[in-house]
């Protein structure tokens, strides 16, 4: 999977908050940085506009707009200038984002990132990929650091390669990787332990019966999720848009059965949120970003869930949803 240097515009993802010559005004300030459009300005919003907004925009435009609350209650976007800036090209000439080749073994992408970013003693949100491989399987895929060098992270090979963890072909670049970034999946299936009495009339007929009669098609956890709570039943929820029991459900002790968060969910229940977020383990990036939010704003489920970082924007999401939610006779 690749990146590509100038990644297009989501621009569908504004729609819900800006109208079509707002938005025509922040492509313009985005791609002309600042020197034809110089700011574009919001009516007076409330809380939960604001915050869905200031969201937006970094997601859609890469972090390279600022947005700030206006007195009026409005929200000011303007082009990310200053020292910052200029500073970070003089440090990071060839762009300031390493892009390397992962290729593990029996290991899934979120916890192999998450360990990546714990040797580096960095935030996980440092280490940037397209797109999550299977566990069960030999795998390679691009992914991106922040702000690191490739030699830093080329000495993660000898902590890495004895569990099955191997980077190599770096490059750098003023883009980073995140979700959507690819072009495909590419899969090598390999038969193992096949009796050496098999003769290829066996493989044949083995082949002609998968062509004329198919097989079972079985899906593995990935697809419902990995704990008592299936994902298509926070589905449900969320195309109902009930926001707050899809946050609760994701965060239910039920949820826990299957890894290390147990006591951070029993701490939510008992109504001690930030309780719940300390004990929350990192790698449970979803529950930790909706505590996040309620920390500091018990009731703000709408924009707790808005934290939660997704590869699809809300039509996308929404019909995703609907063709899962179909396939299973919902």
């Amino acid at each position: 999977m690749e990146a590509t240097e100038e990644p297009s515009l989501d621009l569908l993802a504004l729609m819900p908050s800006f109208t079509a010559d707002q938005i025509n005004q922040l492509q313009d300030l985005y791609t002309s940085k600042g020197t034809a459009t110089t700011e574009v300005l919001t009516p007076e919003l409330n809380k939960d506009q604001r915050t869905a907004i200031h969201h937006t925009i970094r997601t859609v435009f890469n972090n390279k707009l600022d947005s700030q609350a206006t007195p009026t209650g409005g929200i000011r976007i303007t082009y990310a200038k200053g020292t910052a800036r200029r500073s970070e090209k003089r440090h990071w000439p060839e762009g300031e984002y390493c892009h390397f080749t992962l290729k593990k073994n029996n290991r899934d992408t979120m916890s192999t990132a998450s360990l990546l970013a714990k040797w580096l003693k960095c935030h996980n949100k440092v280490i940037g990929y397209a797109g999550t491989k299977d566990r069960r399987a030999v795998t390679t895929q691009r992914m991106s650091a922040h702000r690191m060098k490739a030699e830093r992270l080329a000495a993660l090979n000898a902590l890495g390669n004895p569990i099955g963890v191997f980077l190599g072909d770096f490059s750098y670049s003023t883009m980073g990787m995140k979700l959507g970034d690819l072009k495909g999946n590419k899969f090598t299936i390999t038969l193992r332990e096949v009796p050496a009495t098999t003769t290829t009339e066996n493989i044949a007929g083995v082949m002609t019966s998968l062509r004329e009669r198919g097989f079972i098609n079985y899906y593995g956890m990935q697809r419902f999720g990995t704990s008592l709570v299936s994902t298509h039943s926070v589905g449900v929820l969320l195309l109902n848009e009930l926001w707050k029991e899809a946050c609760e459900l994701i965060l239910d002790v039920k949820a826990g059965a299957m890894n290390d968060s147990l006591a951070a969910r029993e701490a939510y229940v008992a109504g001690d949120i930030a309780g719940a977020f300390d004990r929350m383990p990192r790698n449970c990036l979803a529950e930790r970003a909706i505590l996040g939010v309620l920390k500091r704003n018990p009731k703000h489920f709408a924009g707790a869930f808005q934290a939660v970082s997704f590869p699809f924007d809300k039509n996308e999401a929404r019909e995703a949803n609907v063709v899962a939610l179909r396939s299973l006779g919902i």
